[in-house]
């Protein structure tokens, strides 16, 4: 036993009463051993002075002693009356809480373990603060005044009445109501809460104590308000007392809530892991769901989703409130998604999900029942996904079939196989709704097949598989027809060694890419890479008003167009490529082509930095070049260099409008194809390079000669030749002070 250590004061009274007890003693002693040897010699009165005074010295130290005792005597007296006057005071507050039924109630959520939703939540008996009950003190005085019926009624009541008044609040889900074993509620009043609170009655589960043995009374009560109210029925606090199979099968619960002792620091405790996953595979067998109490942790909550319980409930989650919560911490809620979808790779089998028409899946319900495909086969199907977190699924269309699929905010990936894949013969629309992300590979559109994208929402592409596909096939596939008419931003995101992020290795036939609507972002890194097009054969590419903004960087690369083949393509939309590489073309071909080039619209710019670049065109191939948009600018920077046009080659460049701007850094600089000759000029404005056109020509053949006017925001002509005439129009840019057109060494010009 630790004895308290005497403080200075202490030590001082104690040597004090010593030094007293010790004199006292003497005096007596010597008084004693005089009067026997002496006994004629000790008057009377000096003996009888002596004897006082060790009486008086006797008495003063046990008045010492005496008076603290009185007072620590009357102090525990006091906490004795102050404890009954609390008592008492408490009890006036309880009875004022019961007659005017003044209880509150907090709401506790329960929490799906799975997907970390909120399940239910557990109604839990309150007072006001200014009347500073306990739940414990509560349960006391209603038992020591037979109160214990009003409270059982009254917890009823009050949560089946804050249930209704809340329901857009509760949103439908359950309500946990903790009932007291050894009291019944009448019929009447069971028949009452039921007709005035239906819905609210038939959304709750009743909490049965664990720790009290059953008794046919309570069974059959238990029994009656289940069947009542069609509600289910819950063991509390289960491993805390009677804990056996007898108790689960006698009372058909729906649930089993696990007691606190056994969760509290289950993370590090075999013994309790060992006991919990029994109790949870035991469950699983007869259908009950297992919900973990007292959750305090990160840890334990981890722990707890390896063991594979169903439900949580603790401070660490969420604490009780008179509020009614609609989610839990977004952070906590994604660490429980993210900790399932860990748990479910581990999953050997590989199972297929096949969906109806009209359905409506969420990905992360079907992925942690252990599938990882999905079979559509016909109508309509929604899938709804996690965009936080990336779910191995892939998803598979049926041959032959038209479907139609809704994605909102899916985040996918397909481990061994491309993540969605359309079957042969067969059409695809592809539905955007929220923010999707397709990982390591995108959409295969095999051959003779279709892909049209819909929707206001997002598609996010991240391929990072060698020679894999992003949208359409890969560099050996063939691919089919596909139309981008969603509003939203698609964007592509490739890497490896030979990457096309929308296109394949070759067209099939009648097949086309058109980019309807839309912003377009591709990054492409490979040794060979294509933005939109195909590695060989009949390319079409069609644009309308998507927006294109592409960045390549590849050894060979082409960021519009094929590597080598019949090239058509058709701009009408604003875009902007920039390539970075050995051997690039921004739009084109790169070798072996034809074809036309058509720039009809909007806003063109192409930036090319590499040791073989060309801008717009190709390099040996017979590419026609047509520029009417409003602006088309080049920019390259390398050792051969071609703005606009072939480099090398047949191919002619037709002008027909706009802003015309070719501006070239390199060793062999071509600022148009073939050193300026076929060139067919009939309208625009050339900045730079326009001294590098050098045998330019007008649709009817006539030599055409370079002309500057200055101080003019437009210059329109009509030119007279001898072989024809046309209107010549051109528009001042902000990047020159001039107006620089190609007009006919001999003709004939009039104002319009």
């Amino acid at each position: 036993m630790n004895k308290k250590p005497l403080n200075n004061k202490n030590k001082i009274l104690f040597g004090a009463k010593c030094t007293l007890l010790a004199v006292a003693i003497i005096i007596s002693t010597l008084v004693l051993i005089y009067d026997n040897i002496f006994p004629e010699s000790l008057s009377n009165t000096l003996y009888n002075i002596l004897r006082i005074c060790s009486l008086v010295i006797v008495a003063i130290v046990m008045i010492f002693e005496i008076v603290p005792y009185i007072q620590l005597s009357n102090k525990g007296i006091q906490n004795i009356y102050h404890e009954r006057d609390l008592q008492i005071e408490n009890f006036g507050k309880f009875s004022k809480l019961i007659h005017h039924n003044d209880l509150l109630y907090k709401f506790q959520p329960i929490v799906n373990a799975k997907d970390g939703s909120i399940y239910a939540y557990e109604s839990l008996m309150r007072t006001r603060p200014e009347v500073g009950l306990a739940p414990r003190d509560i349960l006391k005085y209603a038992e020591i005044s037979q109160k214990l019926y009003d409270i059982e009624y009254y917890t009823f009541f009050n949560t089946l009445r804050i249930y209704t008044e809340n329901l857009a609040l509760f949103k439908g889900k359950k309500v946990f109501i903790n009932s007291i074993p050894s009291i019944t509620l009448k019929d009447e009043h069971l028949l009452k809460l039921k007709e005035k609170f239906s819905v609210a009655a038939e959304n709750s589960v009743i909490e049965i104590l664990e720790d009290c043995e059953d008794t046919d009374e309570s069974l059959q009560a238990f029994t009656k308000i289940q069947e009542l109210f069609n509600c289910q029925i819950a063991i509390d606090d289960y491993g805390s007392g009677y804990s056996n199979e007898a108790k689960l099968i006698h009372n058909n619960p729906n649930y089993i809530k696990i007691d606190i002792e056994l969760i509290t620091s289950i993370d590090s405790d075999r013994k309790k892991q060992f006991l919990v996953s029994n109790i949870i595979q035991f469950a699983s067998k007869y259908g009950i769901k297992v919900l973990a109490e007292g959750v305090e942790t990160k840890e334990e909550l981890q722990t707890l989703i390896e063991l594979g319980v169903d439900l949580v409930q603790g401070f660490y989650l969420a604490r009780p409130d008179s509020e009614i919560l609609a989610e839990i911490n977004p952070e906590i809620k994604r660490f429980i998604i993210g900790e399932n979808i860990r748990l479910a790779k581990y999953n050997n089998d590989l199972n297929t999900y096949e969906a109806a028409d009209n359905e409506t899946i969420r990905l992360l319900d079907i992925a942690l029942d252990k599938y990882t495909t999905i079979n559509v086969k016909s109508g309509t199907v929604t899938l709804i996904g996690e965009c936080d977190h990336t779910i191995e699924m892939a998803v598979i269309t049926a041959p032959d079939s038209d479907c139609t699929i809704n994605l909102e905010n899916v985040n996918i990936k397909g481990d061994m196989q491309t993540t969605i894949q359309i079957g042969t013969n067969a059409k695809l629309n592809l539905n955007l709704i929220g923010e999707n992300t397709l990982c390591k590979e995108g959409i295969r559109v095999p051959e003779d097949s279709e892909l049209t994208v819909t929707g206001d929402g997002s598609l996010t592409v991240n391929a990072d598989r060698n020679n894999g596909v992003c949208i359409g096939g890969n560099f050996s596939d063939s691919y089919g027809s596909m139309v981008f008419a969603s509003t939203g931003v698609i964007s592509i995101n490739s890497s490896g060694d030979k990457i096309i992020s929308i296109g394949g290795g070759k067209q099939s036939k009648d097949s086309t890419i058109n980019l309807l609507k839309g912003k377009i972002r591709i990054v492409g890194y490979g040794i060979k890479a294509i933005g939109i097009g195909a590695v060989n054969g009949d390319t079409t590419i069609h644009t309308l008003s998507a927006e294109l903004d592409i960045h390549i960087n590849a050894n060979d690369g082409v960021g519009v167009g094929a590597l080598n083949g019949n090239l058509k393509f058709i701009s009408n939309s604003r875009t902007n490529i920039k390539m970075q590489g050995e051997k690039i073309v921004g739009i084109g071909v790169i070798e072996n082509g034809s074809g036309t080039v058509t720039l009809s619209k909007d806003k063109i710019t192409v930036d090319v930095r590499g040791a073989k670049a060309v801008g717009v065109g190709s390099f040996d191939s017979n590419l026609d070049v047509v520029c009417s948009a409003e602006y088309v600018s080049v920019y390259g920077e390398g050792t051969n260099v071609c703005g606009i046009g072939n480099r090398e080659g047949d191919g002619k460049i037709y002008i027909n409008s706009g802003i015309i701007k070719s501006y070239i850094l390199a060793a062999n600089p071509n600022w148009f194809g073939t050193g300026g000759r076929n060139m067919v000029i009939t309208g625009g404005n050339f900045i730079g390079g326009e001294n590098g056109i050098t045998e330019a020509v007008n649709s009817f053949g006539d030599l055409l000669e370079k002309v500057v006017i200055d101080n003019t925001d437009s210059y329109t002509k009509h030119i007279i030749t001898d072989n024809g005439d046309y209107v010549y129009r051109a528009e001042k840019s902000d990047e020159a002070d001039s107006i620089c057109v190609f007009i006919p060494v001999q003709c004939e010009l009039r104002d319009i």
